[in-house]
């Protein structure tokens, strides 16, 4: 039996099919899933006011589990709440950022700008409040300086949901919003913004560039989720709620990139309480968007039957105490490395992992870890990079013994 080209199955384009016209029906691979049942998730999101600004805070709510961005009459500056981690968009896979919040809870008008979507200071996709006139936004840097295409309610391509459109939906800034964004990157693509009322997603707007623009649409795609009130004298009071959040690889991911691997040589430290640092990694300043995944440690003791814990520590404090320890380049690699020496210490942090190990006089003692973290190596909005430490403490043996470690990860640009 043959079949003509014409009796082939297709689907009418809707948000019934992602981004790259694939039917929603394949496991989606979550990659933030931020909820603020408990606290307002200090783990994973920054919270940042611009030197300078005043009249602007933030203040968390369990009853309402949402962090509320307030700007007070006469505030100015800028309030920012932000993801630390940037979002690996793997080509060829489609992107999809589901996220709620209120733009207009309170407050508006004239000096007054709120933002919500995935975006930092240079590039990304966003709902934005105009002193009151609602805009989807694309920013790109692809000049060489961030520009808005800033696209009012009014114009908005698909629907304006104005109660004239085909969903006959009228957009209330005042109510919960479930906004919805998903794009395609190949450096080129469309981009998709809309909401998701009453479990369907109604697309508002598209920006277009495939065969219709000379350039990429925008110069990175690895970005943070994040909320922004922007205040200039504005008149009165004035809110944004920000929810809940979540990023999707639809489809899921492949382990692609670079596999790397960095050891120290031995790092001399005595059983007296103290965690000493055996090395380290940290983003390069001009590779924030890369994503770092841990694979393993490899961590080994020498000298008498000492026992030791190794910790895998995100951001702790490191004090010197008249040692070094100095990151430096590694070529080619999306990180930087520093090492212990003996006299560094570190304390606080959050532990990603931890284990045990031992060595005897007959034997060195071997131990090891998979390693499977949500929180990756990102970066602060004021540009301060997480620092990702491998650690060991002596539990047990007098003297001073000698330590060996490795790291291993994967680089995915």
């Amino acid at each position: 039996m043959s079949y003509l080209f014409s009796d082939a199955i297709t689907y009418k384009d809707s948000t019934s099919l992602d981004a790259f016209a694939r039917l929603r029906t394949s496991r989606p691979l979550v990659l933030l899933d931020s909820k603020q049942i408990f606290d307002n998730q200090p783990l994973f999101w920054d919270e940042r006011k611009e030197p300078g600004s005043t009249g602007l805070f933030a203040t968390y709510n369990s009853d309402r589990a949402s962090t509320t961005i307030k700007a007070t009459s006469g505030a100015t500056g800028f309030f920012t709440r932000q993801t630390y981690q940037r979002y690996n968009y793997q080509a060829g896979k489609s992107m999809l950022i589901l996220m709620t919040g209120v733009l207009g809870l309170t407050g508006g008008g004239p000096g007054i700008i709120r933002r919500a979507g995935y975006f930092d200071d240079d590039n990304g996709i966003f709902f934005e409040d105009t002193e009151g006139t609602i805009n989807a936004v694309l920013r790109s840097s692809v000049t060489g300086a961030p520009v808005d295409q800033k696209v009012p309610q009014s114009q908005w391509n698909v629907d304006k949901f104005d109660g004239t459109g085909k969903s006959g939906i009228t957009l209330d800034p005042s109510k919960v919003q479930i906004i919805y964004i998903d794009f395609e990157w190949l450096g080129s693509g469309r981009v998709r913004m809309g909401f998701n009322i009453d479990g369907v997603n109604h697309v508002v707007h598209e920006f277009k560039s495939s065969n219709t623009i000379d350039s990429v649409y925008m110069s990175n795609s690895n970005l943070p989720v994040r909320y922004q009130v922007v205040a200039n004298n504005n008149n009165d009071d004035a809110t944004l709620e920000c929810i809940c959040a979540t990023v999707v690889s639809e489809g899921g991911t492949s382990d692609v990139g670079v596999l790397r691997s960095q050891g120290a040589t031995g790092i001399t430290i005595t059983n007296n309480g103290n965690i000493y640092p055996i090395m380290g990694i940290r983003l390069k300043n001009d590779h924030l968007g890369a994503e770092i995944t841990p694979v393993n440690v490899s961590v080994l003791g020498d000298g008498g039957s000492a026992i030791f814990e190794w910790f895998l520590i995100l951001n702790p404090t490191i004090s010197l105490n008249g040692g070094s320890f100095t990151y430096s380049d590694i070529n080619d690699a999306d990180v930087e490395r520093a090492v212990g020496d003996g006299a560094v210490t570190v304390t606080g942090g959050y532990i990603l992992e931890t284990g045990f190990f031992s060595a005897d006089s007959r034997s060195a003692g071997i131990g090891g870890a998979a390693l499977v973290s949500s929180r990756k190596i990102g970066v602060a909005i004021d540009g301060t990079r997480d620092q990702l430490v491998l650690c060991a403490q002596q539990l047990s043996g007098a003297g001073n013994k000698t330590v060996y470690g490795a790291l291993n990860w994967r680089e995915t640009p």
